[in-house]
């Protein structure tokens, strides 16, 4: 059997762990959950003029004027770690 002393001693500390995790921000957590990917475009020069291709494979074909194009293409795949 738990004495008392035990008891009220398990109840306090589970006060001050409850009073502790709800001062908690909840920021903190996210960002140390983010993740970054590499990018998936690189600058290139296309004919004289700036353009966005896939880091992959960048040919004229594949090529995009604005980065969030080349980004936003699903033939364009992430590079792989």
């Amino acid at each position: 059997m738990i004495s008392k002393t035990t008891f009220i001693c398990v109840f306090m500390f589970s006060l001050f762990a409850l009073h502790q995790f709800r001062q908690l921000d909840a920021g903190e957590i996210l960002i140390s959950s983010k993740i970054n990917l590499p990018p998936k475009c690189i600058p290139y020069n296309c004919g004289g003029h700036h353009c966005w291709c896939c880091k992959n494979n960048p040919v004229p074909d594949q090529c995009f004027k604005a980065l969030e194009d080349c980004n936003s293409n699903h033939k364009c795949p992430y590079p792989k770690f």
